[in-house]
């Protein structure tokens, strides 16, 4: 048999590791080597270079608490940074402890030196079945200022694992793992921690949602990870099983993590390289164990963790050095020296690389892949301890690196803050220049100075501190770096660099005046504020002399005076420094301008009177039996925004179960400046604005919880702890999120509208307040009601925006139901709502409800700025001292006899809510109309038998004037008559409402109201009237003229206008009048005759619809050589006048005409004109149309003449020159007059009926 192989030579550089700096070491600052073990993982011999990139950093301890930044187990005054289950599987082990031996562990000699955390024991090991964590507390990245954040431990793991006969490792049977869960927003998300990831090509986090990690050469492999268990030289392994007999560190980066995403179903894991930056992660080691026997009775320790620490690093590259590696054999591992860097004091990292040249031509390697990447780099971070100057922290706020939520800074145009250094010279002597850069969010610097008293000269080991000229050109809302450092003169820098994140605005929400206190109480307010979007500044008593002044207190909405440690009242003189008269105006007058400040005390503030605001009085109650507990404690106002979600049961879980509070305000002692008297009394007083919320069920002048208005702003007191986790639940609540809504809450002044009931509100019983309010605004006459009475509760306000809760106590609750046992009353949130009242009568004689049951209705009323109101009021069920109805009004309009069909529906009209009625009232030929009203139908429904109940019929009238004449008298006219006098009543209408057109209309309004034998009054009932004329209803007339058009042109001695009336003369009473002067339209009727008989007017009556019209208007006299455009002026008229008069207007062109002048009568002598001959050509259209216009004018002329005799001798006279007409009477001579001059007889006639009252006056 044969066969070949063929051997590829394999090329694979790899750095082992950084062998001149140690992970966690401390060097003095000074040159020192870079210094590597580089190996050549391939099978053929080759060349390649190495790259160390040396960066810097300054470190921020992450996971901390008041007494360190490092979790080395170590007993100490705080608690510690972790968590476990407590059942003994795994804890503290000291290995130097007398009683630990130490017995399985290498060497039988202490790992640690001292207490670590065990999942197992240096003498026992663990056992089988073990499933066991420990949880660190939580790392909060969310406000990061560095670049990476990394997570340090050292470890020894010592566990079962399999391995075949050549060492390799073929399987892990039990180990230790890290777990990870993270929160972004609301999302919360599971995963395993895999390791840290490198991005070599700088491309940052892909792959989306999904943020895959990176196989750049795509051979199934991510090449950026590095994993972080034990024997990753072997596998990918990312739990821990063997340190190899030694303790371990691992640097794990937060910032670049490799995790399995374990969020969801199995199926949707996924690996994936990202970034905890912006998340709050909580880290699980946890050591898992099978159940195969092989434990601690094997001789395996199990796995230990020590010296935990998150720091985050903001590191920037300082230098990068190269060497060359050459000749280098397979699997051989080399020293290589690749540079000297001098390091400064600080964090440093070194990142060392090997590079493979695979492009340059020539060498064996060319554009060969190398074999794998994931060996290319080694890290190490390290610190350097300076011998330069030290900067120490300046007096910036300590608030702004708080562990939990960072504060801002306010900023005044007037105002400045100072800032100042100490610092401290290393062990040479120098001059240095102290700097303080201001970078905004950009990266600009925008204020680069020197202190005040550079430069600074310090001998070794000298103190001093540098102070800066202030800077005011902060912009709202920006955030800066402030940047603190040293040079020498020469400009070399030296020590370190103290930086600040700081953002400034001009307005910030809450300034808490305090110290640091115990029991996480300010922590809890942080971390409310920053759920809420709420921004603070705290200042420490210390900078109370330079930021407790009014100029500062503007930029803030509230003062926060917090819960205070024993040792501040005490040695700190906490309220004696607020005591003092400065102080004390300062905040007053805070208030007085708008500010809330919110106080809250404790026991200790017993006797303090003259240090608290007001002179407030707190009574100790921390005795065992006079503590406030939930059964002392009166909700007063459960309703009002400070107690919004604080459900019933919260109080009964506060500190613990024990009590509510174990101190109290008291207003016992009455005084000018003691609550409440500064704030205008309780609000129960009309200018009261002292609201306890929470007082003692048996004293009422105890307070847990009170608000007070202050000017334009206020005060909230609390007695209550809550600061306090045990009492208060963190914002977002349903339970008892009581500290967050005292944050959230401002105190601003009452509305003027909002007195007590009675000024400006009042709760009214089926629509009408149930009594005058009393001094104190309650409704302290009992309401009466009958047997089953259905009650209408609502209240009436001035002002807008208000909120009622109603709490019902006494016989039954809201749905007539008796209370069950401890059970006080039954709440409605309603603005208005609906009751029945009775209590069950089961005595079958009875009236089915028990006579006498009493119910007490308490109303709370508030605005959504949660100002108070509350009133009271007391209903009993009595049948015979009840009357809970008003009466019902009626009211049947009807026509009067005496003026029929006057009367008619004319729709309805919108008022207060309600259509009412609309009707249309015709005026009589006498100018009047009568209507009848009838309001016999209105009842009140607590009337006995067939009565009505009614005493009082009360009529009122409003706007009863003519359309044409408005009255500015609106309180109308009253009528009243009593029941004696009937139900009945006739009003007389004699103003018309409605002008001529009808389209304008002023309606009249009557308005019926009722009163019944208690003196309740119904609601009223409108009805309008319209008043219209008698012919009101006439429709317009419409007519159409047929010719001329309008712009035609006319040649004729006469223009004839004909049409035709198409609808609106419903009577037969239209005329039509046409002249070519608009004038004569408007003349009397004498001179309209005498146009007519010139032919420059025209009419025609008594047209109905369909009725054809044609109108004759002389043109003959208008012609001239020039033209013109004549205008034919149209009224049409109904009736006489006053219902329709309408014109029209109807243009038409007569052309230019050619005149002949007479020789003869320019000169009578000339030859020829004295022989009686005529030029028959000259002048007029034509000789024809000249003789006609002459002939029509001695027609007419015989006309007037026949007319005037006519008019001489009487209508009987004998008449000569017209055979025939002498029979006739002058109007129908006229008749036939007209004719002749050749007007149809239809024209004629109407004309000569126009005018018939003319020839009458002729026969007289």
């Amino acid at each position: 048999m044969r066969w070949k192989m063929d051997v590829l030579n394999l090329y694979d550089p790899a750095v082992k590791e950084i062998t001149s700096q140690d992970r966690g070491a401390l060097y003095a600052s000074g040159d020192m080597p870079i210094d590597v073990i580089v190996e050549n993982a391939g099978n053929t011999v080759m060349d390649f270079d190495v790259k160390a990139t040396v960066y810097t950093a300054q470190p921020n301890a992450l996971f901390t608490n008041p007494c360190k930044d490092v979790e080395d187990f170590e007993p100490s005054a705080c608690a510690y940074m972790f968590g476990d289950d407590s059942d003994g599987d795994g804890g503290i082990v000291d290995d130097t402890d007398a009683g630990v031996q130490n017995a399985i562990v290498p060497g039988n000699r202490p790992l640690f030196g001292g207490n670590a955390y065990w999942f197992g024991h240096p003498d026992s090991g663990y056992g089988d079945n073990w499933n066991e964590s420990m949880t660190l507390q939580t790392i909060d990245l969310r406000n990061m200022g560095g670049d990476f954040a990394y997570l340090t431990f050292d470890y020894f793991a010592e566990a079962d694992y399999l391995s075949d006969q050549d060492g390799n490792i073929v399987g892990v049977n039990e180990y230790g793992a890290l777990e990870i869960s993270w929160r972004k927003g609301s999302q919360t998300y599971q995963g395993l921690v895999y390791g840290s990831w490198n991005d070599y090509n700088e491309n940052g986090i892909i792959g989306g949602p999904n943020q895959s990690c990176e196989d750049i050469d795509d051979d199934g492999i991510f090449d950026e990870v590095e994993y972080m268990g034990d024997h990753t030289d072997q596998g990918n392994y990312v739990v821990w099983f063997d340190s190899e007999g030694i303790v371990k560190s691992v640097t794990l980066d937060l910032t670049h993590i490799v995790i399995q995403n374990r969020t969801g179903p199995s199926n949707n894991w996924r690996t994936e390289c990202t970034s905890m930056d912006g998340a709050e992660v909580d880290l699980t080691f946890r050591f898992m164990t099978n159940g195969d026997g092989i434990n601690g009775s094997s001789g395996f320790a199990g796995f230990a963790l020590d010296n935990i620490t998150v720091q985050e690093y903001t590191f920037t590259s300082d230098q990068t050095y190269y060497s060359s590696v050459t000749g280098i054999d397979a699997r051989e591992e080399r020293n290589v020296s690749i540079g000297v860097h001098n390091f400064q004091q600080g964090i440093y990292r070194i990142d060392v690389m090997s590079i493979f040249d695979n492009q340059t031509a020539g060498n064996n390697w060319t554009n060969t892949k190398e074999v794998a990447l994931g060996n290319n780099v080694s890290k190490v971070i390290f610190e350097v301890a300076s011998v330069d100057v030290t900067l120490y922290r300046p007096d910036v706020l300590d608030c702004v690196e708080d562990v939990d939520y960072d504060c801002v800074y306010p900023f005044d145009a007037a105002l400045t803050h100072q800032f100042t250094v100490p610092l401290s010279n290393g062990v040479l002597a120098g001059d240095y220049n102290i700097y303080l850069d201001i970078v905004d969010s950009s990266g600009t610097t925008v204020s680069s100075t020197t202190s005040t008293n550079s430069p600074i000269t310090l001998a070794s080991h000298e103190n001093s501190q540098a102070t800066f000229q202030p800077f005011n050109g902060w912009v709202d809302g920006e955030t800066y770096d402030l940047r603190f450092y040293a040079q020498l003169v020469d400009g070399t820098a030296s020590g370190n660099q103290r930086n600040f994140t700081i953002t400034f605005a001009s307005m910030v929400d809450v300034a808490i005046l305090s110290n640091p206190t115990d029991q996480n109480r300010l922590q809890s307010v942080k971390m409310d504020l920053q759920a809420m979007g709420m921004t603070y500044t705290q200042f420490r008593q210390s900078d109370w002399d330079t930021y407790l002044a009014s100029g500062w207190l503007d930029h803030y909405d509230k003062v926060l005076l917090p819960w205070q440690t024993t040792a501040n009242v005490q040695a700190g003189n906490y309220y004696g420094r607020l005591g003092e008269s400065a102080t004390e105006n300062i905040l007053k007058n805070y208030m007085m301008a708008g500010g809330t400040i919110e106080i809250h005390l404790g026991p200790y503030a017993e006797g303090l009177d003259d240090n608290l605001l007001y002179n407030m009085v707190i009574l100790n109650r921390d005795t065992a039996g006079n503590q406030v507990e939930h059964s002392n404690l009166n909700i007063a106002d459960p309703y009002h925004p400070l107690l919004a979600n604080v459900s019933s049961t919260a109080w009964l879980g506060m500190n613990n179960g024990n009590y509510v509070a174990n101190a109290a305000l008291s207003t016992a002692s009455a005084g000018s400046n003691k609550l409440p008297t500064p704030c205008g009394g309780l609000i129960n007083a009309q200018q009261g604005t002292f609201h306890s919320l929470l007082n003692h069920e048996s004293d009422s002048s105890m307070h847990m919880l009170a608000t007070c208005g202050v000017g334009s702003g206020g005060l909230i007191v609390s007695t209550i702890d809550v600061e306090n986790p045990s009492v208060s639940e963190p914002f977002g609540s349903t339970s008892s999120p009581l500290r967050s809504n005292l944050l959230a809450y401002q105190v601003s002044p009452y509305p003027t509208e909002l007195g007590i009931a009675g000024n400006g509100w009042d709760l009214t019983i089926n629509g009408a307040a149930p009594s005058e309010a009393d001094a104190s605004g309650d409704y302290s006459d009992t309401v009466y009601l009958k047997s089953g009475s259905v009650v209408d509760f609502g209240f009436s306000s001035t002002l807008a925006g208000l909120n009622a809760d109603w709490e019902i106590r006494g016989a039954t609750d809201w749905d007539r139901n008796q209370f069950p046992p401890n059970t006080e009353f039954a709440h409605r949130a309603d603005d208005s709502h609906q009751v029945t009242f009775c209590l069950i009568d089961t005595n079958p004689d009875g009236t089915g409800c028990i006579q006498d049951a009493t119910w007490d209705v308490t109303l709370y009323i508030h605005d959504a700025e949660g100002h108070t109101r509350i009133t009271h009021v007391t209903l009993q069920t009595n049948d015979i001292l009840a009357d809970e109805s008003d009466p019902i009004a009626n009211v049947t309009v009807t026509e009067h006899p005496l003026y029929p069909e006057s009367l008619d529906d004319h729709g309805t009209k919108e008022s207060g809510g309600s259509d009412w009625p609309v009707y249309l009232a015709k005026l009589s030929a006498s100018g009047d109309v009568k209507v009848k009203f009838d309001a016999c139908g209105s009842q009140d429904p607590d009337a006995m038998g067939d009565e009505s109940g009614i005493t009082l019929y009360t009529w009122t009238v409003f706007q009863d004037y003519p359309w044409n004449n408005p009255s500015n008298d609106y309180d109308g006219h009253t009528f009243e008559r009593t029941a004696a006098m009937g139900c009945d009543w006739t009003y007389t209408f004699v103003n018309q409402t409605a002008d001529p057109s009808g389209f304008a209309e002023n309606p009249i309004r009557i308005e019926l109201e009722v009163i019944d034998r208690a003196g309740r009054d119904s609601e009223k009932i409108k009805m309008y009237f319209v008043v219209v004329p008698e012919d009101y209803g006439d429709d317009q007339p419409v007519w159409q003229i047929n010719t001329p058009l309008d712009g035609s042109t006319q040649t004729g001695d006469y223009v004839w206008v004909n049409g035709t009336v198409i609808s609106g003369s419903e009577n037969g009473d239209v005329a039509i009048e046409a002249a070519l002067d608009s004038s004569i339209l408007n003349e009397t009727i004498d001179n309209k005759v005498q146009q007519l008989r010139d032919g420059k007017f025209a009419d025609v009556r008594n047209l109905g619809d369909d009725s054809a019209f044609s109108l004759k208007l002389k043109l003959e006299d208008l012609y001239d050589e020039n033209g013109s455009t004549q205008t034919i002026y149209l009224k049409i008229v109904e009736g006489d006048g006053q219902t329709w008069t309408l014109y029209q207007q109807i243009d038409v062109n007569l052309p230019p005409i050619e005149v002949n002048v007479d020789p003869c009568v320019a000169d009578p002598s000339a030859e020829g004109c004295g022989d009686g001959t005529t030029d028959t050509q000259g002048g007029g259209m034509s000789n024809t149309l000249l003789y006609a216009g002459l002939g029509a004018v001695a027609l007419l002329v015989i006309v007037i003449v026949t007319m005037l005799v006519m008019r001489m001798r009487g209508g009987k006279e004998d008449v000569s020159g017209f055979a025939g007409v002498d029979d006739m009477d002058p109007q129908e001579a006229y008749v036939q007059q007209l004719i002749a001059q050749g007007y149809p007889e239809d024209t004629a006639r109407q004309y000569a009926a126009q005018y018939a009252g003319h020839f009458q006056q002729d026969q007289q």
